[in-house]
């Protein structure tokens, strides 16, 4: 079964290494009008929706800053626990071996 999570976090970090600053969520809130505790819960996917008015919200935000996205890059998609995590975006697809290694 497949189980899709948000990389909020993720590109919240890239974000700040691209800019060379930091990003709080308060400061993304502030600016995309999105509750605190919504981009949290999304970033520590708590949640198990995300609105089209918040997605279209970050897109913008993300492109404002300089670091365009696409709907795509706020997912990762995990075949299972113990399969291989599946990253895609429109040109390329990226497989990631999750398995844990092997105890000696």
């Amino acid at each position: 079964m497949r189980k899709v999570k948000y990389n909020l976090f993720s590109l919240k970090r890239k974000l700040a290494m691209q800019k060379g600053r930091p990003y709080t969520w308060k400061e993304i809130s502030h600016a995309t009008k999105i509750h605190t505790n919504t981009l949290q819960n999304l970033a520590g996917n708590k949640t198990a929706r995300i609105d089209l008015d918040i997605l279209a919200k970050l897109l913008d935000y993300f492109e404002q800053e300089g670091a365009p996205i696409e709907p795509n890059d706020l997912f990762t998609i995990a075949v299972s626990v113990s399969d291989p995590v599946i990253t895609s975006d429109i040109a390329t697809l990226t497989v990631a071996d999750s398995t844990p290694p092997a105890q000696e």
